[in-house]
């Protein structure tokens, strides 16, 4: 069973709101846990190097999962 947060982690805004508070209140954690340490998520992007290497994986990702959204 997944983590509640989890499936709202690509959701649109309408679907956030209209999820169930548990789940909603769970994802604003997940949320809150990376604005509040970004790099224990690996998002370090503290440097045009950072962002350059990230740009890099999130590209190959997107290749590999077909992403629609990323450039």
């Amino acid at each position: 069973m997944r983590p509640l947060g989890v499936s709202l982690m690509f959701a649109s805004r309408a679907e956030i709101e209209a999820a169930p508070a548990p789940e909603r209140e769970a994802y604003y954690a997940i949320v809150e846990a990376f604005l509040a340490e970004p790099a224990s998520c690996d998002m370090r992007r503290s440097s045009a190097e950072d962002l350059a290497r990230e740009t890099v994986l999130d590209s190959r990702l997107a290749g590999i999962n077909n992403d629609w959204c990323s450039a």
